[in-house]
């Protein structure tokens, strides 16, 4: 999330240097939508997603109305791009940043720095999308902008970098996300203080990709570097330094540490604490992950208030029909399953379920994640009718999107087959088990 935000801060900030220093701003209508962008960055602020939607649609049109591209028009759109996305929306922004990047090609060439700005917020949209495959070119096209116009050694490049070492991560492409990731740290050591601030984020991000490699001697290294670093230069509760300290508390994690990790958790929440909750965004990471940790422990009582806390925070920051807010009401809600509270977990879920079904594509695997969970659900409070329901509605989807013969597909085929027999429709449990024996054996003849 911290990518999505940082790239969408400056493609504004280099769109809006721009804007100031052209003679676009002496146009008729430039009141009009400067003030429409104003209210807009105000509703937004205050999560009045649907009313800072409007305001950037009228900026827009504001835009528009000489016919031609221009730099106010770029900047409307990716205002609005930016509303989607802040809402978790990622699918109606996605198109609105495309407009954006060709608005700022046709009015400023395709080489400028705010076209590379512009790329790089349409990566993280693809991105949050889970479009890994789609963010590594324009990634790329924006590094290759950026490496032409401000050297090899400039911060900015850095970050670009490191942004492209996540997503070739979430690829598989280790290789080339530890050379980014490599290539960016060396550009901070260049610099004349050779360890500035902005180093943090990437040593932090190297740290949970040599923990996904269970290099964790590494990781440690990495993340201490950037807590040591923080420490120098910070007051004791500072906010950056939870985040460096949540990251040694995911390290452990990672390896059953818990005793460890659970020591770093208490702390980094203790520096939320102390500013007040500040970030309400990263205290619901936080105390969710905390409560993970308690609930592999299968410390339920514990677990539980620091789920309903996450909750509260993420409807604070983000408004209670976010994305992130499902997903947390959806972490709840298997805690009920799992202490026997069926009656409670289900509307949890069909809350998170009506919020995805609203804000993201029928693809989503946060979709799917949830519709799986309900079904268990129901399967254990006995009511396979409506489990039943539930995969009719969600086969379909799964086909045309993987394909008639993806695994995935068959994971659900043998899911719905197990609920069938426990209605005692083995007819119908054969069927269903068949198809989904044909799909294994063609997958593994495949291989």
């Amino acid at each position: 999330m911290s990518w999505q935000k940082n790239a969408l801060r400056d493609v504004l900030r280099l769109a809006g240097c721009l804007f100031l220093s052209s003679s676009v701003c002496g146009c008729s209508g430039a009141a009009s939508w400067k003030q429409n962008m104003e209210y807009g960055d105000e509703a937004l602020s205050a999560n009045n997603y649907c009313e800072a939607r409007q305001y950037y649609c009228r900026a827009v049109d504001e835009a528009a109305r000489g016919g031609k591209a221009s730099q106010r028009l770029g900047r409307s759109l990716t205002a609005l791009a930016r509303a989607y996305m802040e809402e978790g929306r990622y699918a109606a922004s996605e198109p609105v940043f495309r407009k954006a990047l060709t608005a700022y090609r046709q009015s400023l060439g395709d080489r400028h720095l705010t076209v590379a700005s512009a790329l790089s917020a349409l990566a993280a949209c693809y991105f949050e999308e889970g479009k890994y495959v789609e963010a590594e070119p324009v990634c790329k096209e924006a590094l290759d902008i950026q490496l032409c116009s401000l050297g090899a050694d400039n911060l900015h490049v850095a970050s670009t970098l490191t942004n492209l070492a996540g997503i070739y991560q979430r690829q598989g492409k280790d290789e080339e996300a530890e050379d980014c990731f490599s290539r960016a740290l060396k550009i901070y050591d260049r610099q004349k203080d050779p360890d500035p601030p902005a180093i943090v984020p990437a040593l932090n991000k190297l740290a949970m990709f040599y923990a996904s490699q269970d290099r964790f001697e590494e990781a440690r290294k990495s993340a201490r570097r950037a807590l040591a670093l923080q420490e120098k230069r910070l007051p004791a509760f500072d906010l950056s330094l939870a985040r460096t300290i949540k990251t040694l508390a995911a390290i452990e994690k990672a390896q059953f540490n818990y005793d460890e990790s659970e020591k770093y958790y208490k702390q980094a929440i203790a520096i939320l604490e102390r500013g007040n909750g500040a970030d309400r965004e990263f205290l619901c990471d936080i105390l969710d992950d905390y409560a993970d940790l308690l609930f592999i422990q299968r410390k339920y009582d514990e677990a539980e208030p620091l789920y309903k806390q996450a909750i509260s925070a993420c409807e604070a920051a983000r408004g209670p029909d976010h994305p992130c807010v499902a997903e947390r009401l959806s972490d709840l809600a298997w805690l009920y399953k799992n202490t026997d509270r069926l009656q409670e977990a289900q509307p949890l879920l069909c809350r998170a379920l009506s919020i995805q079904e609203s804000s993201l594509e029928s693809d989503s695997p946060l979709l799917f994640k949830t519709l799986n969970k309900l079904s268990d659900i129901y399967v254990d409070d006995g009511k396979f009718d409506q489990a039943e329901q539930l995969y009719q509605k969600s086969l379909p989807t799964l086909t045309s999107v993987l394909g008639e013969n993806h695994p995935h597909v068959a994971d659900v085929l043998e899911n719905w087959a197990m609920v069938a027999l426990k209605a005692n429709d083995t007819v119908k449990a054969g069927q269903l088990q068949e198809r989904a024996r044909s799909i294994r054996k063609k997958v593994a003849n495949e291989k």
